[in-house]
């Protein structure tokens, strides 16, 4: 992932980028910034840029809250974001496609 940079030096990510990271839909990414839940600057142009150490912050915080002990999830992998992406990437089962 290529952070870009300001004038300043400091460092941003896309809102793409930041939706990868997350394995979340971009959309995902405007909810939460309008929930408050990241943070984000907005360009001249109009397009919100992600500061790089807050959101790989968040992501670490949010990486060992998956991990802690004792935490065990109450959604089946396959209804997280994370279990549909690998299934995406894996495929239908029979290997054919499927029309929704």
């Amino acid at each position: 992932m290529e952070a870009h940079r300001d004038r300043r030096g400091r460092t941003y990510f896309t809102r793409a980028e930041v939706a990868r990271l997350f394995e979340v839909a971009p959309n995902t990414i405007n909810r939460w910034v309008l929930a408050g839940r990241l943070p984000s600057i907005l360009t001249p142009g109009g397009r919100r840029r992600y500061p790089v150490e807050a959101i790989l912050r968040l992501a670490r915080e949010l990486a060992q809250a998956a991990v802690a002990p004792g935490r065990a999830s109450s959604a089946p992998a396959e209804r997280t974001a994370r279990g549909r992406a690998r299934a995406r990437r894996a495929g239908p089962p029979n290997g054919r496609a499927t029309v929704r």
